[in-house]
């Protein structure tokens, strides 16, 4: 039987799918969000999940290999829009995206300990908000700004600020009852990708117009991830975790479901 794995339909993850499609392997593209509840659910078996989701599914499911989406400084890619300076967000409404758990949680971190504001409500980014969060390809193609909101923060660059550490956006996991097929026949195809890319070549990297970036841009855009857990990740992860487990609890909206086979 294949394995059904979640395919990032993010920039940032082309480095793991180099080669696809794969024998005895699935893809079904989704959000992180949906991913994490479709291997809680058991509809996928395996992908790279936002690693609050990771905390949260505990030995239900077990890492592939040290296989991440990680930055030691900045994103350019998960940005928080604001109409005013970030430590000015107190009691104010803060739009945020239903794709990551992870991101959301970093910035409600980030806005209790390093700006230290308590805004009024997260909502979502169809609403009016003094403040916007977005992620992924969705946030490259607002780099440049957005009319309203002339505050631009990179989640990334402010946790290295304030914790002069690496952030861990992603990890891969495979639930834990299929664990061993994961190991034997889909951990050495993300690792044979990664190989291949990583270092990478700016010759083999190709422009995206979709999202207005030459081929340079998006060499230097990947160039700032970093894909394997070593050892100060890891304690970037244990910082994060710590310091998560403080606040108090609150979960955003929960996000739509649905797989969408690619092919």
């Amino acid at each position: 039987m294949p394995i059904r794995v979640g395919l990032l339909p993010f920039l940032n993850s082309v480095v793991f799918y180099r080669g696809t499609p794969w024998p005895d392997v699935d893809f079904h593209p989704m959000a992180p969000r949906q991913m994490a509840q479709a291997i809680k659910t058991g509809e996928l078996d395996a992908g790279p999940l936002p690693v609050t989701d990771v905390f949260r599914l505990g030995d239900s499911v077990v890492p592939l290999g040290n296989l991440c989406v990680a930055t030691r400084d900045s994103s350019d890619s998960v940005l928080l829009f604001s109409s005013v300076p970030a430590n000015s967000l107190n009691r104010m409404k803060i739009g945020v995206t239903d794709q990551s758990s992870t991101s959301v949680q970093l910035l409600r971190l980030l806005l209790s300990e390093h700006w230290n504001v308590t805004p009024d409500a997260y909502i979502g980014l169809d609403s009016t908000a003094e403040a916007l969060l977005y992620i992924g390809d969705e946030a490259l193609k607002r780099r440049h700004g957005i009319e309203g909101y002339p505050f631009i923060y990179d989640l990334a660059v402010e946790w290295r600020n304030y914790a002069n550490l690496p952030f861990v956006f992603a990890t891969w996991v495979i639930r834990n009852e299929i664990a061993k097929q994961g190991l034997e026949t889909l951990l050495p195809l993300l690792e044979r990708s990664l190989h291949d890319m990583v270092p990478l070549v700016p010759r083999e990297i190709k422009a995206r117009a979709d999202l207005g970036m030459s081929a340079n841009q998006v060499f230097e855009y990947l160039s700032h991830f970093t894909y394997q857990v070593g050892a100060t990740e890891r304690q970037g992860l244990t910082k994060f975790r710590y310091l998560l487990d403080s606040l108090p609890f609150w979960h955003p909206p929960k996000a739509p479901m649905g797989l969408s086979q690619h092919t």
